[in-house]
């Protein structure tokens, strides 16, 4: 990402550069990086069987209850903060993910 030419950063920006602040967060290696993971697309996010990182939930609406909820990280930092969505919100969510269809890989 930060190798692309016609990033925020690169030479065919109007950008300054401290309105890239979604590159220069990037990090190679460190403490911060303890329990990161690359987030996948959403799209067929419904035809997955396991979700979350370790596969650690069944179902897609034990994930958005985790997220809901936002508890502390086991290990490393956590980002997450309490969504605070009622029980319909999160059937209607889980019901809008279904209808990304199918990922194309």
């Amino acid at each position: 990402m930060t190798s692309d030419r016609f990033n925020c950063l690169g030479p065919f920006s109007d950008a300054k550069p401290d309105q890239c602040s979604g590159l220069t967060f990037k990090k190679a290696g460190g403490h911060e990086l303890l329990g990161a993971f690359k987030t996948p697309s959403l799209r067929g996010i419904s035809d997955r069987v396991s979700f979350m990182h370790a596969g650690q939930f069944a179902f897609i609406s034990d994930a958005l209850d985790h997220y809901n909820a936002a508890p502390v990280a086991t290990s490393g930092h956590s980002e997450l903060t309490k969504l605070d969505l009622q029980p319909d919100e999160i059937v209607a969510l889980a019901a809008f993910l279904a209808t990304l269809g199918p990922n194309p890989h």
